[in-house]
């Protein structure tokens, strides 16, 4: 995937977000998180079955980089487990850092290897994944 794929993912991911309607028939609560430096937030709903998300709901707000990190998050996460989307972060943040090759990532993540040139723009995309694995934590 070269460079202009990646920014049409993003800007895709952006203007359309996934995952934004309502979640029939969750409990949980809507989670927040947000990034005061820069004005992004997320509000997100899981619902998890046997340990696994089955749905997410979420409502980026903020940045083109930001909404489609969320957006790509929320695709990203179903059927993952706790475990599963912290291993996830970590790679998503090893290639950003530059410390892995963006091999390790897939589909639609691979956009985010496009960034790690930018480094104050890695909390845009890290964001959405810390509130999905801090809910998670908190669900265990």
């Amino acid at each position: 995937m070269c460079s202009q794929d990646h920014s049409q993912t993003l800007l895709d991911h952006s203007e359309y977000p996934r995952n934004t309607g309502e979640l029939e028939g969750s409990i949980e609560p809507f989670s927040f998180i947000e990034n005061r430096k820069c004005g992004d937030s997320l509000k997100c709903r899981l619902e998890l079955v046997d340990g696994k998300v089955k749905a997410i709901q979420i409502d980026p707000q903020g940045c083109a980089v930001s909404k489609a990190s969320a957006s790509i998050m929320s695709e990203a996460v179903k059927g993952l487990s706790l475990d599963q989307v912290a291993e996830r972060l970590k790679q998503i943040e090893a290639v950003l850092s530059g410390s892995q090759k963006e091999q390790i990532l897939n589909g639609d993540l691979l956009a985010f290897a496009s960034l790690k040139r930018f480094p104050m723009r890695h909390r845009c995309v890290t964001l959405s994944w810390d509130l999905v694995h801090s809910i998670l934590e908190k669900l265990k």
